[in-house]
C-alpha cells in the first residue's frame, strides 16, 4: 500500500480532490479516496518488474472547469523466493570416467526457468574411498547458491 497526497487550497468542494489512476493499470491498482494505492490483486514478480502509473488528483469544482494535477507513481516490484526450480525430465542419466579429479563438472542441467543454473560435479575424497555427487543450484538473479552432497552407493 502507497500514499499520494494532492492539496487544494480552494475553499468547499473546489478545495476537495479526487483520486483515480487512468488507463489499463487501473484493472492493476485502485487509488481510494483519501490517495491510498492498493493492488487489486497479487502482484507476481516473475509476471511484472515494475509499474509506472498515473495519478490524477481533480477538484470537486461545480461552477467553473474542475482543475487537475497528476504524478507518476513508479513502484518496483521485488522479487521473492517462491518459485521451486523445475527440470525437463525427472531423471537424468550420466556416466563419470574412472580418475576424474575432483571438482570436476561432469554434467550441466539447465532448468526450465532460466533464474536457475544447476551443476553436478564428482567428488572422490581419497582414491579408493566412497564416491560423492554434489549438486548446486545457482540463482542468477541472487548470485545465491544452494548445494547439497550424496554419496553414491
Amino acid at each position: 500500500m502507497w500514499q499520494v497526497t494532492a492539496t487544494d487550497w480552494d475553499a468547499g468542494d473546489n478545495g476537495r480532490v479526487r483520486y483515480s489512476i487512468p488507463g489499463s493499470v487501473s484493472s492493476i491498482f485502485h487509488v481510494d479516496q483519501r490517495g491510498v494505492i492498493s493492488a487489486h490483486e497479487t502482484i507476481d514478480r516473475e509476471r511484472y518488474d515494475a509499474f509506472r502509473l498515473p495519478v490524477l488528483a481533480v477538484d470537486m469544482a461545480s461552477s467553473s472547469a474542475p482543475q487537475t494535477g497528476s504524478a507518476l507513481v513508479i513502484i518496483t516490484v521485488e522479487d521473492v523466493n517462491d518459485e521451486r526450480p523445475e527440470f525437463t525430465q525427472p531423471t537424468y542419466l550420466f556416466t563419470v570416467d574412472e580418475n576424474q579429479l575432483p571438482d570436476t563438472v561432469v554434467r550441466t542441467v539447465q532448468p526450465l526457468s532460466n533464474k536457475y543454473t544447476s551443476f553436478i560435479f564428482y567428488d572422490n575424497f581419497g582414491k579408493c574411498g566412497p564416491v560423492f555427487i554434489r549438486f548446486s543450484l545457482l540463482n542468477s538473479e541472487s548470485g545465491q547458491l544452494y548445494s547439497f552432497t550424496t554419496q553414491l552407493i
